[in-house]
C-alpha cells in the first residue's frame, strides 16, 4: 500500500531539498532587495544633497551679486550704512538690504544671513610694481533650504567674497555719460580728453571730420558709427579719426602725425558683425571710402581688430568694460517728502525750504546737506539760497539763516525772466550776481565797483558748496503708464558777472583747513550762464583768445599781477556746475545789437567758460522699425534727436563765426526733468566750438566732485 503522506524516501528527500533551496533563495533575494533599497536610499540622499547644494550655491552667489551692486550704488550716493566703513569686526547688513534679498527667488531657498567686515587688501600696481594697501570688504552670505525628506534637516551654504570699490572723479573725464553718448557735429570737431559711457556710443559727424585725441575711449555697451535715431536715413558721410594709444597726435609745431591715427569708420560695430558691415548686415556701407580690395584687408572682428587698429584706445563691453556708478538724480534736489521709516531724526523743512521740526520735507540730496552744514558743528558750511513756493527768497550761510535785510545779500539775487525759445517762451529766473557773491555787495549801487570802500564782506561758501533752487518750478510728471500728465515749469537760475570768482589764497587755506578753494554750484533747476565765466579777469577786461591764458594764470596782458577789487590775487579756480541743464549765453547777450530777454536773437560774441558741467540731457528717441517714425507710445527718451555732445550746453543766439571757448568736463547723469524742450538747430546758429578738458582738474578738482564707482578686486570661497 502506498504511503500517501510522507512519500517514499528518495522523492521526499528531493522535495525537502527543493524547499530548502527556495527558502535560501528567498532569503538571498530579500537581502539583495534590502541592499538595493539601502543603496537607492543613499543614492537618493546623495542626489538630494547634490541638487540642494547646487541650488544653495546659485542662490548665495546671486545674493552676493545683488548686494555687491547695491553697495556700490549706495557708496556712490552716500547711503551706505556707516558701520561698513568704521567697524573692523563683522557687522550685520541683513536688515539694511533685506529688501534687495527678496529678489532672490529659487524654489524654497532663502537668504538667512548677510554680513560685512572691513579689511585692508594688498595690491600691486600693474605698471609701477608699487605695493599698496587699499580698503576692502569681506561679504558673507548664507543660503538655506529645508530637506524635502527630513522635516528636521536644513541644508545651508555660506559663500564669502572680498570686494573693493574702485572710484574715479567724474571730472577727470572730458566726457562722462551715464546714458548713451552721442556726438554728431555738422562742423569739423576736435575732441581731447578721456571719455567714458555706461551705455552705447554713437560717434558720427554729419559730412565733416572729427578727431578724437585721447588714449581712453570706453563704453560699457557698444560703439557705432551712426546716429542713434538713424533709420532709412542713409549712411553718414563724416569721417572719424581716433589716435592710437600712447602715441602723440601732433608734433612740437602742432602738425598732426597722420601715422598715429586710424579711421574709426573702418568699423560700424553691431553684434556679431565684422568691419565693412552695417547694422542691417549690408556689406556696402563703406564702399564710398574703400574698394573691395581695401575692405578685404580691414582688421577682422571688433574684439581683436579694434585693438590692432588703435592699440588699446577704444574698448567696449566686449573688452570687459563695466559701468561706473555715479550719484543719482536726487543728489541735486533741494527737498523731498519726509519718510518716517527712513528719515526719523533728520532735520525737517517746510515747503519753502526753511527748517521746521514739523515740516513734511527733509533735505533731498547730498549737495544740499553740504551747503547747509555749519562750522559750529565742526564742518565748514556753504551757501544755500532757496526760493520757496510762496515766492520768497531765503539765504543760509555757514548753517545760519541770513535775513533778506542783511546788506551782504543786497543785489545778490533778482527775480527776472529770460526768453528761451526751446522752452516755448519767457522763463522765470533767479538771477545771481556772482560778483556780489565773490567780493561783497555794493553799499552804493551807483558807486564804483572797483572801489574796495564800496564792498561789504562776502557770502562766499567756506566749503565751496553753493546750492540754489527755485521751488516754484515744476518738473514734468508722468503716470504709471509713462504718459505725461503735466507740463514742466522750467524756472531757472541765471549766473551773471561771473568772470572773476573769489579765490582763497594758499595762506588762507593753510590758516583754515575748513576752507575749500574752488566752487561747486548745484541746483535742481536749469542754469543760464551769461557772459564770461571763471576766466580770472574782471568784468571790465577785454578778454580775447590771445590773452585768455594770461588772465587764467593770474597775469594781466602787460605781465603785471592780476588782483580782484579787494587787492587779492586772482585767477581761475576749479569750478563745476551741477544742474538740470546748462545754457550758454554770450557776452553780447542783453547788449545793444546782441540777443536779449524779450526774444530778439542778435549776434553773439566770443565768450569764455571755465567750468565742469554735470547736467541732464534730452536723449535721442528710437525710430519704429516698421514705420520709420519716432515711437511716441512710450515717453522715455523718444523725443527725436537729442542734439549730441555738441549741443549739450544749449545755445540761443546767432553765434555765426564767433567762438565758444569751454575748458572743463561734460558729465551727463540723467534725463532733464525741468528743461524738457526738444533740440532744434532752427533756434540758433552754432558757434565755433573750442572745447577742451580742463587740465587744472588733474591737480585741483572742484570741491565735492562726485565720484564714479565700480567693483574692484574679487576673491571668492565657500565655507
Amino acid at each position: 500500500m502506498e504511503n500517501i503522506v510522507g512519500g517514499s524516501g528518495n522523492n521526499a528527500g528531493q522535495r525537502g531539498s527543493v524547499l530548502i533551496t527556495v527558502m535560501i533563495l528567498s532569503v538571498l533575494m530579500m537581502a539583495i532587495c534590502v541592499a538595493f533599497y539601502d543603496y537607492a536610499k543613499v543614492s537618493c540622499l546623495n542626489n538630494e544633497v547634490t541638487y540642494g547644494d547646487a541650488k544653495l550655491y546659485i542662490a548665495a552667489e546671486s545674493a552676493l551679486a545683488v548686494i555687491e551692486e547695491k553697495i556700490v550704488d549706495d557708496t556712490a550716493n552716500s547711503r551706505i550704512p556707516p558701520t561698513i566703513f568704521t567697524a573692523n569686526t563683522e557687522v550685520n547688513l541683513y536688515d539694511a538690504y533685506s529688501g534687495q534679498l527678496d529678489e532672490i527667488h529659487y524654489d524654497n531657498v532663502t537668504i538667512s544671513k548677510l554680513t560685512a567686515k572691513s579689511i585692508s587688501l594688498d595690491m600691486t600696481d600693474a605698471f609701477t610694481g608699487e605695493k599698496t594697501k587699499i580698503p576692502g570688504y569681506v561679504l558673507s552670505v548664507t543660503a538655506e533650504m529645508p530637506s524635502p525628506t527630513d522635516k528636521d534637516a536644513v541644508f545651508t551654504k555660506t559663500i564669502k567674497r572680498t570686494m573693493t570699490i574702485a572710484k574715479t572723479p567724474l571730472f577727470q573725464y572730458f566726457a562722462f555719460y551715464d546714458t548713451d553718448f552721442e556726438v554728431t557735429a555738422g562742423a569739423n570737431m576736435n575732441i581731447k580728453g578721456r571719455m567714458h559711457c555706461n551705455k552705447d556710443m554713437y560717434i558720427c559727424p554729419d559730412g565733416s571730420l572729427m578727431y578724437i585725441n585721447s588714449d581712453y575711449v570706453r563704453c560699457a555697451g557698444s560703439m557705432y558709427h551712426m546716429r542713434k535715431d538713424e533709420y532709412n536715413l542713409g549712411r553718414w558721410d563724416g569721417t572719424v579719426f581716433m589716435k592710437k594709444k600712447g602715441l602723440p597726435g601732433y608734433d612740437a609745431s602742432g602738425n598732426r602725425i597722420d601715422a598715429n591715427w586710424s579711421r574709426f569708420d573702418n568699423y560700424l560695430q553691431a553684434p556679431g558683425t565684422y568691419s565693412g558691415y552695417d547694422s542691417n548686415y549690408n556689406q556696402d556701407y563703406l564702399d564710398a571710402h574703400y574698394s573691395e580690395e581695401e575692405q578685404a584687408d580691414l582688421p577682422s572682428p571688433w574684439e581683436t581688430g579694434s585693438q590692432e587698429m588703435w592699440e588699446g584706445t577704444a574698448k567696449t563691453i566686449d573688452h570687459g568694460v563695466s559701468e561706473w556708478v555715479p550719484p543719482d538724480v536726487d543728489s541735486k534736489d533741494a527737498l523731498r517728502d519726509f519718510d518716517p521709516a527712513l528719515d526719523e531724526g533728520r532735520e525737517r523743512y517746510d515747503a519753502n525750504g526753511k527748517p521746521d521740526p514739523a515740516g513734511d520735507y527733509t533735505s533731498g540730496g547730498e549737495f544740499h546737506e553740504i551747503a547747509m552744514q555749519s562750522s559750529s558743528d565742526g564742518a565748514a558750511g556753504g551757501l544755500c539760497i532757496i526760493r520757496g513756493v510762496d515766492g520768497n527768497v531765503r539765504y543760509w550761510h555757514d548753517g545760519v539763516e541770513i535775513p533778506s535785510s542783511d546788506p551782504r545779500v543786497a543785489g545778490l539775487v533778482t527775480i527776472k525772466t529770460t526768453y528761451d525759445k526751446r522752452e516755448g517762451g519767457s522763463v522765470p529766473i533767479l538771477e545771481v550776481d556772482m560778483d556780489v557773491l565773490s567780493h561783497g555787495a555794493l553799499k552804493n549801487k551807483h558807486g564804483s565797483a572797483d572801489d574796495p570802500a564800496n564792498r561789504e564782506s562776502s557770502l562766499w561758501p567756506i566749503n565751496g558748496m553753493f546750492y540754489v533752487a527755485d521751488r516754484t518750478a515744476r518738473p514734468t510728471e508722468y503716470d504709471g503708464s509713462g504718459n505725461m500728465v503735466s507740463e514742466p515749469d522750467p524756472n531757472g537760475i541765471r549766473l551773471v558777472n561771473g568772470s572773476q570768482l573769489k579765490r582763497y589764497s594758499d595762506a588762507e587755506l593753510a590758516s583754515d583747513p575748513k576752507k575749500e578753494r574752488g566752487l561747486m554750484m548745484v541746483t535742481q533747476n536749469p542754469v543760464y550762464i551769461l557772459g564770461d565765466f571763471n576766466v580770472g579777469a574782471p568784468e571790465s577786461a577785454d578778454i580775447t583768445a590771445s590773452n585768455r591764458e594770461k588772465y587764467e594764470s593770474g597775469t594781466n596782458p602787460d605781465g603785471s599781477a592780476l588782483v580782484d577789487v579787494n587787492g587779492n590775487a586772482a585767477k581761475k579756480i576749479p569750478a563745476a556746475i551741477f544742474a538740470d541743464s546748462v545754457n550758454l549765453l554770450s557776452e553780447n547777450f542783453n547788449k545793444s545789437g546782441g540777443s536779449n530777454d524779450s526774444g530778439t536773437y542778435g549776434a553773439a560774441s566770443d565768450t569764455f567758460y571755465n567750468s565742469a558741467m554735470a547736467v541732464g540731457n534730452q536723449t535721442t528717441g528710437v525710430l519704429n522699425s516698421d514705420t520709420g517714425e519716432i515711437d511716441s507710445a512710450v515717453h522715455a527718451g523718444r523725443d527725436g534727436y537729442g542734439g549730441g555732445l555738441e549741443n549739450l550746453p544749449r545755445f540761443h543766439e546767432n553765434w555765426g563765426s564767433k567762438n565758444c571757448f569751454v575748458r572743463g568736463s561734460f558729465v551727463v547723469l540723467w534725463r532733464s526733468k525741468y528743461a524738457r524742450g526738444k533740440w532744434s538747430d532752427a533756434r540758433y546758429s552754432p558757434p565755433k566750438r573750442d572745447w577742451d578738458f580742463e587740465t587744472l582738474f588733474e591737480s585741483e578738482l572742484p570741491p565735492h566732485t562726485p565720484m564714479g564707482r565700480t567693483v574692484g578686486q574679487r576673491v571668492q570661497w565657500e565655507e
